[in-house]
């Protein structure tokens, strides 16, 4: 886990991140990129978006909130997308919230000044709840202010026992988070596919709670059969970009 250092869509979405590229060159690897994918899947709705000022992401799909089965869904298709040879090159890939906008952060404990406090290698954060409507609809300015004010309590009573957490607020969810990590903390094709920090994240926060309660979820089996339904677990997000 780190350590603090002293093109756009028609409507601000979350969407999945296949594979980013950094550099002075990121657009033209991001093209190249995006031909790789398009040319060895079947996914559509492919596209490329800016994330951040030297950096270019081929990204998939376009969401309201992270826990949106369509969204888990897309990240599960996305991960488990085969090449010709039988390989998954996009197992890493996360669902990543809209572009922050630079001048609406204020508090430290809002997600998108992780990056400012942590440095460009801040790349994913463990979402540990959700607080909003729980079958979509639309919020009133009234519901919306209370959706916020818990999601805010709540990462502040997570700071209060050590953690490093954070809140994001979407236009109808508001979403908890514990921790910053980086390329070396997630990386599924490797030997230790999640670092010791993210491990002991996961044990802490095992599940993901929908206005303060976990939920239960069905699961797909390797042979693509559902499974027993078993308590939604917490999962990466990525942290936005400005």
């Amino acid at each position: 886990m780190l350590s603090p250092n002293t093109t756009p869509a028609t409507r601000p979405a979350w969407t999945v991140v296949i594979v980013v590229f950094r550099g002075a060159n990121h657009e033209q690897l991001a093209q190249l990129g995006l031909e790789k994918v398009v040319g060895e899947t079947s996914l559509d709705d492919v596209r490329i978006e800016r994330r951040g000022e030297t950096a270019s992401a081929v990204v998939y799909g376009r969401f309201d909130s992270p826990e949106d089965p369509e969204a888990q869904r897309a990240l599960r298709r996305v991960r488990e997308a085969r090449t010709a040879d039988g390989a998954t090159p996009f197992a890493a890939a996360v669902l990543a919230p809209p572009r922050a906008d630079a001048s609406a952060a204020t508090s430290p404990m809002d997600l998108r000044t992780a990056r400012d406090q942590f440095g460009p290698d801040a790349l994913f954060t463990l979402q540990v709840a959700v607080y909003g409507p729980e079958r979509g609809g639309q919020l009133s300015a009234r519901e919306q202010d209370r959706v916020r004010r818990s999601a805010e309590q709540a990462a502040r009573s997570l700071r209060s026992e050590g953690e490093t957490a954070f809140f994001y607020h979407g236009p109808n969810r508001s979403m908890v988070t514990v921790g910053v990590f980086g390329s070396d903390d997630h990386d599924p094709q490797g030997v230790m596919p999640e670092s010791a920090a993210l491990k002991d994240a996961r044990d802490r926060h095992p599940h993901h709670l929908v206005n303060g309660a976990a939920r239960r979820v069905s699961v797909r089996g390797s042979d693509g059969s559902m499974s027993e339904a078993r308590l939604e677990p917490a999962f990466l997000v990525a942290i936005p970009t400005k």
